[in-house]
């Protein structure tokens, strides 16, 4: 989707996995998006055996609240265009902007079966290329769990214009 393999200066996202989405599910990845204020980009497995995930949710924290978009899709009109995820009930497309942060956009694009299937490949193509490696900042949180926000980054870019 446009995300570094490192953490970014601007670090507002956050990437879970998770079951299938439920109600309990929802409000526990509500909780956790604002306990570590971010937005969340869920993959939903239907089990811990799958190759893939069966769909993704998007948690999106507004000005007054925290909108859940499960059953959303991943899409790329070709190998080089970003990955976004598609509402598959809704005419929203989320991407990730040029600051770094998520964003909601209205309509969908078409062709959604190709789309879908240039973005799955793309998809676990990323994941075979971690050859197995988990990312440094993986943590495991309970159901209710609290967080602990990591070391901050000590080596920032500073550009002076």
């Amino acid at each position: 989707m446009g995300w570094p393999p490192f953490k970014p200066v601007n670090d507002t996202i956050a990437w879970v996995g998770a079951r299938l989405f439920d109600f309990e599910l929802g409000m526990e990845l509500t909780r956790i998006a604002q306990e570590m204020r971010r937005d969340l980009i869920v993959a939903n497995w239907a089990s811990p055996a799958a190759k893939d995930p069966d769909s993704f949710t998007v948690v999106l924290r507004d000005v007054f609240n925290v909108d859940l978009i499960d059953r959303c899709v991943p899409v790329a009109d070709d190998e080089d265009a970003p990955v976004m995820l598609v509402s598959t009930r809704l005419d929203h497309t989320f991407a990730i902007g040029s600051r770094g942060m998520l964003e909601r956009r209205y309509g969908r694009p078409g062709k959604l079966g190709k789309a879908r299937g240039i973005a799955m490949r793309r998809l676990r193509r990323a994941a075979a290329a971690m050859g197995g490696e988990i990312s440094a900042d993986n943590v495991w949180m309970p159901t209710g769990a609290g967080w602990i926000e990591p070391e901050p980054q000590l080596d920032i870019a500073i550009r002076f214009n």
